[in-house]
């Protein structure tokens, strides 16, 4: 249940040229993850473009083009990283929710447009072999992180901009934006704990099953 690749804050190399982190938002240095295994970090930007750079040396290792860009576009949550994927909701899409391959940054997965079709702020949870989102649809979200399979989605009243934390098989999320009329708080929701661990061995693995 907890063997879980957490996002890890960094910095880009000053030595990256400017021309490859253009428009990224001095907010969105939130946004840069170092990966458990490989030797790069990298960062989401608002021009829709996530940049894998080397750690040592800031030199560009890929870039994948995954949705339109622009002032509110693009990235805006933090991505988290784990089973050699790259887990990201967009301001803009379609895809909004989607996995890249952490070696390519080609696209692993993605939520289908008629599913996951509206804008979002929420950070990425991972835990367990699942991976949670909320979106601004007020849809709390849970996908098998192998294969995006959707397991279960709840509508929390209210729109979602927190991360997912879990914690000892709960899942804590804030919801709504202050007086808009909306539902707001925060909830915790029990996982199904026994299906968690054998979930997680098969991500692991690389199963698709």
């Amino acid at each position: 249940m907890h063997a879980w690749a957490a996002a890890v804050a960094g910095l880009l190399s000053s030595s990256c040229p400017l021309s490859q982190i253009l428009l990224i938002a001095l907010w969105a240095l939130g946004l840069i993850v170092s990966f458990a295994v490989l030797p790069w970090s990298g960062v989401g930007s608002k021009n829709g473009v996530y940049y894998a750079v080397d750690q040592d040396t800031g030199a560009l290792v890929w870039q994948q083009a995954v949705v339109a860009g622009g002032e509110a576009g693009g990235f805006s949550p933090s991505t988290g990283v784990a089973f050699g994927k790259i887990y990201a909701a967009t301001f803009t899409g379609p895809p909004y929710i989607f996995a890249l391959d952490a070696a390519t940054g080609a696209v692993a997965w993605q939520c289908p447009p008629t599913e996951c079709n509206v804008f979002s702020f929420g950070p990425a949870g991972i835990a367990g072999g699942l991976f949670f989102v909320g979106d601004g649809s007020r849809q709390l979200r849970a996908f098998d992180a192998g294969t995006g399979a959707l397991l279960r989605k709840l509508d929390l009243g209210g729109i979602i901009t927190s991360g997912p934390a879990i914690v000892n098989d709960m899942v804590f999320v804030g919801v709504g934006l202050g007086p808009t009329g909306e539902q707001q708080g925060v909830y915790g929701l029990a996982l199904q704990g026994r299906h968690t661990a054998a979930r997680a061995r098969r991500t692991a693995r690389g199963d698709r099953s």
